[in-house]
């Protein structure tokens, strides 16, 4: 059994029906707190549980074991966590579906409203703009919502009809951020100090203010690369690696390019993409046009301490992101003493010293990706100074965060 499933056992309903009351927070996403969605979010609610254990109640998406429509019990690190599941995830969750995913979490959630304030529970985290559409008028005493990025989700999605209606988004999340006493923007400071200007006068923008990514130091270390390689049996030399979802918006064609390039100059070179996404297949098809395809694995969708071995076997990793918030891959590579190249986005520069511990690239030419590449295998004496850059970001500095917004939480 994985370090993952072991971590998350669902076990009986609880006798109340409801969650007890030692819980001070109620942590509420579309996702399931194990494998579903893959990416920041995901890390973050699951570093909530781990720092705050049962002082926080989680509202999400149905495992086996919880009932949907019912508060019951998950063992989650090792904490017994109250549960109420309000939605079934997808068997395919790499497929686009017929409904937006984002519209069926609202509509889903906004069902149980009832049960779920059956709780008592009167603060509440939410980090996805639909939850929060859907939560607004709930109203709690607390309610901190994060900015997983300041980008539209609207302007990315899937669906072109869904592009189509871009100009609603401002107008209706205006609204939906009045109820929020707490406005996180997961952003570097310039990143924000933009966001601020450009809704300068809404009366919610005085509530925002800067936050970061954090990592689980108990999971991401540096590790012996020779025992990390013979564990995830990994080949090549050096050894490439891109960690995250795999959609257009991490910008793996400008990576897959640079790569070839790179390639030409070291022929065992491998890319290993650390992650699963809606864009798998193309990115295979687009591989065998560049002709490497037979120089790179995809493996799919991992665990943390796998996610932290494949790190631990990198020579570099490459981030080629059209824009993030405060990128997880870097924070968790940093984490890792493993150098990084990046695309020039936000958070980047307080991650990455530039010609020490990896180089940020501000163009998104993949001739600049790939003399980044061959400069950062050449990089020596990171592994401190990488160190120290992490330290800043660790999960008990996010639990100190949310103490001084939540003062019950101990």
């Amino acid at each position: 059994m994985s370090e993952s499933r072991q971590a998350f056992q669902a076990i009986t309903d609880a006798p109340s029906g409801v969650a007890k009351s030692r819980a001070k927070l109620l942590l509420i996403d579309g996702g399931n707190l194990e494998d579903f969605p893959s990416g920041g979010v995901l890390t973050d609610f699951r570093h909530m549980v781990k720092v705050l254990g049962s002082q926080v109640a989680v509202v999400g998406a149905a495992v086996p074991g919880c009932p949907v429509g019912r508060w019951s019990e998950r063992v989650l690190f090792g904490h017994h966590i109250q549960y109420f599941s309000f939605w079934h995830t997808p068997r395919r969750p790499n497929d686009r579906p017929l409904i937006p995913r984002r519209i069926q979490v609202l509509l889903h959630l906004s069902r149980f409203q009832t049960a779920i304030q059956a709780s008592g529970i009167d603060a509440a985290y939410v980090s996805s703009p639909e939850v929060l559409l859907a939560v607004q008028s709930w109203k709690f005493s607390q309610l901190i919502y994060r900015f997983a990025g300041l980008t539209n989700p609207i302007s990315i999605a899937r669906f072109r009809w869904a592009r189509l209606l871009d100009w609603m988004f401002r107008p209706v999340m205006n609204r939906a951020l009045r109820s929020a006493s707490h406005i996180l923007t997961t952003a570097d400071d310039a990143t924000v100090r933009k966001f601020i200007e450009e809704f300068s006068g809404r009366e919610w923008i005085q509530r925002v203010r800067s936050s970061t990514t954090y990592f689980d130091e108990d999971v991401f270390h540096p590790q012996p690369k020779a025992q990390a390689r013979a564990r995830m049996e990994t080949v090549g030399s050096p050894i490439v690696l891109s960690l995250g979802r795999l959609n257009r918006a991490k910008g793996w064609p400008l990576l897959l390019t640079a790569f070839s390039h790179f390639r030409r100059i070291h022929p065992d070179a491998m890319l290993y993409f650390v992650g699963d996404g809606e864009d798998r297949a193309s990115v295979l098809q687009f591989a065998t046009s560049l002709g490497v395809e037979s120089s790179i694995r995809l493996t799919g969708q991992v665990a943390p301490d796998a996610v932290s071995a494949f790190l631990n076997c990198a020579d570099l990793v490459v981030s080629c992101s059209k824009f993030e918030g405060w990128p997880t891959a870097v924070v968790e590579s940093v984490a890792c003493g493993i150098p990084v190249v990046s695309t020039s986005v936000s958070g980047v520069s307080s991650l990455i010293v530039d010609g020490v511990t990896g180089f940020v690239v501000p163009t998104r030419d993949p001739g600049a990706v790939c003399a980044a590449m061959e400069r950062c295998i050449s990089l020596r004496g990171y592994e401190d100074i990488c160190q120290q850059v992490a330290n800043r970001y660790t999960i008990s500095v996010l639990k100190r965060e949310f103490q001084r917004m939540v003062p019950e939480l101990k």
